[in-house]
């Protein structure tokens, strides 16, 4: 039960509270969040009921609603239902407010972890409109957590009550070394401004110039465990993970030249050596993975070789580089990739498997990661495909071969400015198409100098140019 609260009949309250479940046993926790006058459970009143929970190291924020229906002293507990001894349950970061028309908070920050100084990136805000009324002017910033200094900054876009949004705040480091970054909104007003700073960040690494160019399409590691990429329990071995266009970060027609993943090193038993993988990469319009999606024809083969994973430590990496030959064209849709464990004498054990890093894809998002295990190579057995709730934390190596999503104008130099609902060019352009943050193209027109943006939802968007043979991309904020 919380501390005693001063309630005020008929005014309606913000519940907010950070929940974590763990257990080996992957079943589903349930509780309740009530309303109280005492501290008698005969006196819990149900506010919002929770039983799809699962209790596997999961994190996640929740929030909920409630009128008081009468005044002066009263309590907010949590009520645990679920079977007992399934593993355990907590709570914190809890706080209750008055729900106002001004509320908003970040949620959580993201981006490449490894890029290259005076080369522009992408940092990823994620913010969260807790309030009752429509947002416009607010202020997304990232910021050096050492330092505090704030590193760049742009004007949010329009957030409806309960709307999430991820923000693409464009930064150019200008110094080489490691800095973690996080990230803060700034709302005049703002009725709880607690949670306008996260304690997440980012810990990136900036290249000295001219250095390979990486995507890293996860910031940390959420878990990590054997299943994906490689089982290496199992005689043969083969995943499919799906990865989305916004997480390449809208790149097109580049050359992916090579993928870097991360794992636990394991002290126990003989080393790990000489276990032969293959890698295969797709590109793909699918945006979810079902079992019968498994696919068995289409695969561009990229990497075929031993690779030694015997490190120690909790965050060794390893390099699959392509050869020149087997460098993949990109596309700018999905990717699909597959990670095949071959067939030989060698397998893991429990001492010595490398534990590798995982995304968290749990909870209402679509299955991404296809499962599949055999005593052998050869034709699929259909039935014995699963599906998987993570995903393997991954980097790629790229060469340009075309836009890569973060140039800025001047390297075309079009200038781009939005009047109205129209885009103006300042000159007449083969090709110009405006594509969503998903990677969806919206709008587009050929040997124009203007484009009729008027429809569109308001966002961030990519104006993607060709002109005179030469491609570039600009960020456009339509509002």
């Amino acid at each position: 039960m919380s501390p005693p609260l001063i309630l005020e009949k008929g005014k309606t309250y913000l519940v907010r509270y950070k929940y974590q479940t763990c257990s080996w046993i992957d079943t589903k926790e349930r509780w309740e969040v009530g309303v109280s006058k005492t501290l008698d459970p005969k006196d819990f009143k149900k506010i919002i009921e929770r039983n799809d929970i699962h209790t596997i190291q999961y994190v996640r924020d929740d929030e909920c609603l409630f009128t008081s229906d009468f005044d002066g002293e009263g309590y907010v507990g949590f009520h645990v239902t679920s079977d007992p001894e399934m593993g355990w349950l907590t709570m914190r970061d809890f706080s209750i407010r008055e729900y106002t028309d001004k509320d908003v908070m970040v949620q959580d920050v993201t981006g490449n972890t490894l890029v290259t100084q005076d080369k522009p990136t992408t940092v990823n805000v994620t913010v969260y409109n807790s309030g009752k009324s429509t947002l416009e002017d607010y202020t997304v910033k990232i910021i050096n957590q050492e330092t505090q200094a704030v590193l760049e900054e742009m004007p949010g876009l329009t957030l409806e009550p309960k709307q999430t949004e991820l923000i693409p705040v464009l930064w150019t480091p200008t110094e080489q070394g490691k800095f973690n970054i996080t990230a803060e909104v700034v709302l005049e007003g703002d009725a709880y401004p607690l949670d306008n700073k996260t304690d997440k960040f980012i810990e990136v690494t900036v290249q000295k110039p001219g250095s390979p160019d990486w995507i890293s399409l996860y910031s940390r590691k959420d878990n990590n465990g054997w299943t994906v990429p490689f089982f290496m329990h199992f005689n043969y071995n083969q995943n499919q993970v799906l990865y989305l266009a916004k997480e390449l970060q809208n790149k097109k027609n580049i050359k992916l030249t090579g993928i870097q993943l991360v794992y636990v090193g394991k002290p126990g038993g003989e080393d790990l050596i000489d276990i032969p993988v293959r890698i295969g990469l797709m590109n793909s319009k699918l945006t979810e993975l079902a079992t019968k999606d498994f696919a068995t024809t289409g695969w561009t083969e990229v990497f075929e070789d031993d690779i030694n994973v015997d490190q120690v430590g909790p965050a060794n990496t390893i390099d699959f580089m392509f050869n020149k030959e087997k460098e993949f064209e990109y596309t700018g849709d999905n990717l699909m990739v597959k990670f095949e464990k071959l067939p030989s004498n060698v397998k893991a054990n429990d001492d010595n498997h490398p534990s590798w890093w995982f995304a968290d894809n749990r909870g209402e998002k679509p299955n991404r990661t296809l499962c599949y295990r055999s005593a052998t190579e050869g034709e699929i057995d259909m039935d014995a495909v699963g599906t998987y709730e993570f995903l393997p934390f991954i980097r790629f190596a790229y060469k340009e071969g075309g836009t890569d999503g973060i140039k800025t104008i001047s390297t075309l130099d079009v200038p781009a400015k939005l009047m109205g609902s129209t885009i103006y060019l300042q000159k007449t352009c083969d090709r110009a198409e405006l594509i969503s943050t998903s990677g969806v193209v919206v709008a587009q027109v050929t040997n124009a100098s203007e484009m009729n943006v008027g429809g569109i939802a308001n966002g961030i968007y990519l104006l993607h140019i060709t002109s005179e043979g030469k491609e570039t991309t600009v960020r456009i904020i339509i509002k």
